[in-house]
């Protein structure tokens, strides 16, 4: 079974589930909240609205998907199939992009009344939903529950710290870059003020994302696979 095969499934499975209905409420109250604010304010809200809902939903998302799979023992049907653990997560990653995608658009477009480099702001909804949405795998697959994993969730709250640098809270200083998040948070501001590619900010999100894959597959096969005595 192809990755490509898996990403379609998954893309049903979040349909059936409720998934994009879900996001086409929670969207359209984003875009309500901010055409009511205007100049530097909807600004500020902007880059803050998609940098803690559509670039990180993927880290909430995922986290119920994988308990959803857990409780109708899909892992082990599926990883009797020849499907590896790299098929698995580009699948996911790949489908909840999607969503992060056409909810950050649609969020721009319809509640933002600005120029917009739309670029940066896809890259940085892209970039960045794979980040949170690999870091979600990692904190999901040691959890049976989903007050587990609201639990475990939060020692990932720091990676939101970075949106307070937008705000003017110790800006620009260079700690801001130990932060996985930074990458993909300066990606959608350089998106929302209509500024160019800051291309450093691609690398550091790329590099992050080597790092968050192998240490998610790594998890992955350890505790999903290896726990249940399969091999992927």
């Amino acid at each position: 079974m192809t990755w490509t095969r898996l990403f379609w499934q998954d893309l049903r499975f979040q349909w059936r589930h409720g998934f994009y209905g879900a996001y086409v409420l929670v969207s359209a109250i984003y875009i309500v909240f901010l055409r009511q604010l205007s100049g530097p304010w909807q600004e500020l809200a902007g880059i803050a609205v998609l940098f803690s809902d559509p670039a990180g939903l993927g880290f909430f998302f995922v986290g119920g998907i994988f308990l959803l799979e857990r409780g109708d023992s899909l892992h082990g049907a599926l990883f009797t199939a020849p499907v590896t653990v790299r098929h698995y997560l580009l699948a996911k990653v790949g489908s909840l992009a999607v969503l992060s995608v056409a909810a950050g658009g649609a969020i721009v477009h319809w509640g933002l009344n600005i120029t917009i480099a739309w670029l940066p702001l896809l890259l940085g909804l892209t970039l960045g939903s794979m980040l949170f949405t690999l870091l979600g795998i990692a904190a999901a697959v040691r959890c049976e529950t989903v007050n587990q994993y609201m639990l475990v969730s939060l020692l990932f709250s720091p990676l939101f710290l970075p949106v307070a640098e937008v705000f003017g809270v110790a800006g620009g200083q260079w700690f801001w870059w130990l932060f996985p998040s930074k990458g993909m948070l300066l990606l959608l501001e350089s998106g929302v003020k209509g500024q160019g590619v800051p291309w450093l900010a691609v690398a550091a999100s790329c590099i992050w994302l080597v790092l968050v894959s192998y240490w998610t597959a790594t998890w992955f096969r350890r505790f999903v696979l290896e726990d249940a005595g399969w091999a992927g």
